[in-house]
């Protein structure tokens, strides 16, 4: 059997285990205020290293000696613990502040200082936790210059202490590791990896990146799902579990925000030609309003072959964004960023009082969507679809409410580009209100075909090799055939109707008010022609009665 793999993309830059390298930060002293070896507190390893942090801003820092590579995306993960920690200053007083310098104890001349917890945060007596940041950041405080991400040399953590701490070390940090997260591939539908596959290997090692909850994982790294190429299978697969992407920008939302981590560095990818990912019944949830974490199955060589997502909550989450071998049910994304389908698949799923100005970008496939609720998030709330490819789209059971009106920046559809002209078909729940729309482009046009469901009822139920029941919808009173908009065509192939019918009723969608013909045939049958139907019902139900051909019935005998 292919077991999953779990690949560890974090690489130890100090298990501090030891002192060598650690140096004091911002406060320097002897005697406790000194680094020193904790063999019975720590989280990772053998042992920690701990400080008095008194009634001052102090830490500890690791000097590596030269630049740390961090290019690609690496993020910076670092451990501390303060078993004082009750006694800090709040998180926009720098409660916990992390520290990359370009070297020099106790204070680096260029570093950048991120703010990243306090005593009314997660700051909690004895609790360690891992951190993150990244120099391409937006950091709170410099040195005679910010650090830049080609010459990190030095990585800390400080408290800004308030209390006065006894003689004795409070203050612990443990290992510091570099990189971006994990990634997972491999299984097979009978031992298909999953979250439980990720956390069990963060554990391992406490990476602190990926981490188990009761109900699912927390996490503040990448998860990538299979590996881009065509030779490597991969089955994951997710039931019932929450995913919580995890605050790591807690000063994103004051009035001048500063940042710890770049946006989008945490999310979910999925990709490989022949990887399989199912998500049944999972929670997207974010507790960070800057990098939220996003869900792509696109942006690779090779597109993952099959994404199922089932049953799935999104909600103040990052975007989303799916590929052709995307199906997407029964979901539902709250106060999210947009979706866009890369000609996935959206059915019977709601999008609610999305942000970022557009709910889903659904490019040439609005087609592609059925059985969906819009509902808008008022007066500048945005756009619930934008399309950006002229077409003819069936557009079915698709529903918009609380948006505003034509012409207006929170109109329920977007038609983007110049020149581009689409035709809406619009059927079933729906069928008779055209939503409002806004026109952005020169030329650009939109128009609505309401139609309604048809039912052909009564039709000879005829198992194979018996004769099948051939339907031709034609326009009423002529001989042309139609197709779903009401345009007649000579093509029975462009057309609705069906050449080979062996059950009781046949369904097909018919431009509202239109008035259609049917003509039906079956050789064991008397034909049916039926005139001057109008499709005025949702739905409208036609009645064939036909009745045996007696001649027909004999020749067979």
């Amino acid at each position: 059997m292919a077991a999953p793999v779990v690949l560890v993309g974090l690489t130890t830059i100090s298990a501090v285990n030891s002192t060598t390298g650690i140096e004091q930060l911002i406060t320097a002293g002897g005697g406790t205020n000194s680094a020193a070896v904790d063999a019975e507190v720590f989280i990772q390893g053998t042992a920690s290293v701990a400080r008095r942090a008194t009634a001052s801003i102090s830490g500890l820092q690791f000097d590596n000696g030269t630049g740390i590579d961090l290019s690609n995306g690496r993020h910076i993960f670092m451990w501390s613990a303060n078993s004082a920690g009750g006694g800090t200053a709040t998180l926009t007083n720098g409660g916990l502040r992390f520290y990359l310098g370009d070297g020099g104890s106790p204070t680096p001349t260029n570093y950048s200082a991120y703010y990243v917890d306090g005593d009314d945060l997660n700051l909690t007596v004895g609790g360690w936790r891992c951190y993150v940041v990244s120099p391409l950041a937006t950091p709170r405080l410099t040195g005679t210059a910010a650090i830049s991400s080609n010459n990190v040399v030095s990585i800390g953590l400080a408290a800004n202490q308030l209390s006065t701490v006894a003689n004795l070390r409070n203050f612990y940090i443990d290992a510091i590791r570099v990189g971006t997260g994990f990634t997972i591939y491999a299984g097979e539908e009978t031992n298909a990896g999953g979250i439980a596959t990720v956390t069990a290997v963060n554990e391992s090692d406490a990476f602190g990146a990926f981490n188990r909850t009761p109900i699912g994982a927390e996490f503040q790294c990448k998860l990538d799902i299979g590996l881009d190429n065509t030779t490597t299978a991969t089955y994951f697969k997710v039931d019932n579990r929450v995913l919580l992407a995890m605050n790591k920008n807690p000063l994103a939302e004051e009035a001048t925000p500063y940042y710890n981590t770049t946006l989008g560095f945490t999310g979910i990818s999925v990709r490989g030609g022949i990887t399989t990912a199912i998500f049944n019944n999972v929670g997207f949830f974010s507790a960070d309003t800057y990098d939220k974490g996003y869900f792509t199955c696109s942006g690779v060589t090779n597109e993952p072959a099959n994404v199922a997502i089932n049953g799935c909550t999104f909600r103040a989450w990052g975007p989303t964004t799916l590929s052709s071998n995307t199906t997407a049910t029964n979901s539902i994304w709250i106060n999210s960023e947009p979706v866009t389908l890369n000609a996935g698949i959206v059915e019977q799923s709601t999008f609610e009082t999305g942000v970022g100005g557009t709910y889903v970008f659904a490019g040439s496939t609005p087609d592609n969507i059925s059985n969906c609720s819009f509902i808008g998030g008022g007066t500048g709330g945005g756009h619930g679809l934008e399309v950006t490819s002229s077409g003819s789209y069936d557009f079915v059971n698709n529903t918009f409410s609380n948006f505003g009106a034509t012409d207006t920046d929170d109109a329920a559809i977007h038609i983007n580009g110049a020149g581009v002209n689409v035709v809406f078909n619009i059927s079933g729940n729906d069928a008779t209100a055209e939503p409002t729309y806004k026109l952005t482009g020169a030329g650009a046009t939109v128009s609505f075909n309401a139609a309604v469901t048809v039912n052909v009822t009564g039709l000879p139920v005829t198992p194979d090799p018996e004769d099948a029941t051939e339907i031709r919808v034609l326009v009423a009173g002529q001989d042309l055939f139609v197709t779903s908009a009401g345009i007649g065509t000579t093509n029975p192939d462009d057309a609705v109707g069906i050449e080979s019918s062996r059950t009781s009723t046949f369904s097909f969608n018919m431009k509202k008010d239109f008035d259609f013909d049917l003509r039906i045939i079956n050789l064991d049958y008397v034909p049916q022609f039926i005139s001057s139907i109008r499709a005025a019902n949702d739905p409208t139900n036609v009645s064939s009665n036909m009745k045996l051909d007696r001649v027909s019935q004999n020749d067979n005998q």
